[in-house]
């Protein structure tokens, strides 16, 4: 079969196929059989193999959102005031039910990313990225080193935070009243 990108052939897979999803990030799905373009990448998949990807970027989905506090979330009374609508037109929100703000079931309750439903007021869609690539780095070992910075009470937090991650001194700081200097 040609592809209709670039007129390459595509070639039968079957591994793991390795996609990066915009609102979940890295996805693995195994076990599916897909087709590869060998010249440029495009892929071609079975309605099976759509329906697993599909449900592998479900689960990504609820399980990003069951790792977020509960404070993250807001329940659909509060959600319907947020956007201006009924309880009802929000359920029956066809856009809404079709993961357009994003949404996880705790118990027997079904609640509302509290960010996705500001920005899907603001622009009608409260899609955006559950993920960075920082944080799917993985380290093998991890340590803070914090050099030895002279200490001033006067001196504000931020102060010293900054003098140590720069590595320098932060002389404290003097105000001058009267031709007296005085430290604050």
């Amino acid at each position: 079969m040609r592809c209709n990108e670039c007129g390459g052939t595509y070639v039968p897979m079957r591994k793991p196929l390795q996609i990066t999803d915009r609102y979940t990030g890295p996805l693995t799905v195994e076990g599916i059989e897909y087709l590869k373009c060998d010249r440029c990448g495009d892929y071609l998949f079975s309605p099976e193999a759509a329906k697993r990807i599909g449900e592998a970027r479900a689960h990504a989905l609820d399980t990003i959102l069951q790792s977020q506090p509960l404070s993250a979330f807001v329940p659909a009374p509060i959600a319907a005031d947020m956007l201006g609508i009924s309880r009802q037109a929000l359920h029956k929100h066809r856009r809404i039910r079709r993961g357009f703000i994003f949404q996880a079931g705790f118990g027997d309750k079904t609640v509302y990313l509290r960010e996705s439903v500001l920005r899907f007021k603001a622009a009608g869609d409260g899609r955006f990225p559950l993920w960075s690539a920082e944080e799917q780095v993985e380290y093998a070992e991890t340590q803070r080193v914090v050099p030895a910075v002279p200490y001033e009470p006067e001196q504000s937090r931020f102060e010293i935070e900054w003098a140590a991650a720069a590595h320098v001194t932060v002389e404290p700081k003097t105000h001058n009243t009267g031709g007296h200097a005085y430290a604050s």
